[in-house]
């Protein structure tokens, strides 16, 4: 049986003066609810700050194997 994940990423700005964003991974239950999965707070939305963030994830939930596989949805 194979399984496989949803991840949805986003970036969305910190409503300061600091001009920071938050980067967020998020999923979806049984009964298609979104719930958080990670979040980073980077200084700009940018190739440099989504590898961080995706490696940081990565560590966080290991790579797809005996849980299945990962789907990445993103806006871009």
């Amino acid at each position: 049986m194979c399984l496989s994940f949803e991840l949805g990423l986003d970036g969305c700005f910190v409503k300061l003066t600091t001009g920071q964003q938050i980067l967020a991974a998020t999923g979806r239950d049984g009964n298609n609810n979104i719930f958080p999965i990670a979040y980073g707070v980077v200084d700009k939305e940018d190739t440099a700050s989504w590898m961080w963030f995706l490696t940081q994830l990565k560590y966080c939930i290991g790579e797809a194997g005996k849980f299945g596989s990962f789907n990445l949805i993103s806006d871009r």
